[in-house]
């Protein structure tokens, strides 16, 4: 599935002037097995539970924010040196996102998606979790 992902201020007359303004399309792959009763090109709209979309900010912005704030003063207290704490709290970060990326595949069985028609009439729940 081919989805156009766009900020909020997408829409602005000023958003060509701006780089909040960027769109950048997305393929998302979204397995189901009603895949007959949607055409190529249809807007639909996939829905994720707010469960997975809290895990999904846990996992992509909190967890890390920690981490690099743990890293930064762990290192500072005991080493007492800025750009030490400074590199070592990237290093753990990027090697947090490093384990992240070898599970995606792991992570892809929890984080599914409905998937409906754009104007509502069909809902097909297709990718509920077990």
């Amino acid at each position: 599935m081919r989805v156009m992902q766009s900020s909020a201020c997408s829409s602005c007359a000023a958003a060509r002037m701006c780089r909040s303004g960027e769109s950048r399309e997305r393929l998302i792959d979204v397995a189901t097995k009603h895949a007959s009763e949607f055409r190529v090109g249809e807007p639909v709209v996939l829905v994720a539970t707010a469960q997975q979309s809290r895990m999904a900010v846990m996992l992509a912005y909190v967890l890390p924010l920690f981490l690099l704030l743990a890293a930064l003063f762990v290192v500072r207290g005991f080493a007492g040196n800025d750009g030490l704490a400074a590199l070592s709290a990237l290093l753990v970060v990027s090697l947090y996102y490093g384990v992240l990326y070898c599970l995606r595949g792991r992570l892809s069985r929890n984080f599914r998606f409905d998937v409906s028609s754009d104007d509502g009439n069909r809902i097909i729940e297709s990718n509920k979790t077990k």
